[in-house]
């Protein structure tokens, strides 16, 4: 019996049968499992770039921490 692993065109074929075979079993497991990732859009990062350019925290900064936070 002829062994398909040897170095042919057919095991090269061979693995990128198998390579695809695995990306799309393993795309059908795992669809959906990432929806709504939380994505951080820099709020720590927008404060003090506001209070930087002068604006007053608390009337120009949509701000969801109290007061004294800062201090």
């Amino acid at each position: 019996m002829k062994n398909i692993f040897t170095n042919s065109k057919y095991s090269v074929l061979l693995e990128i049968i198998c390579i695809i075979g695995v990306f799309i079993i393993f795309s059908l497991l795992f669809t959906g499992h990432y929806k709504g990732i939380f994505t951080d859009i820099g709020r720590e990062m927008i404060i003090p770039e506001g209070i930087s350019q002068g604006k007053v925290l608390y009337r120009d900064i949509l701000c969801i921490y109290s007061p004294l936070a800062y201090l």
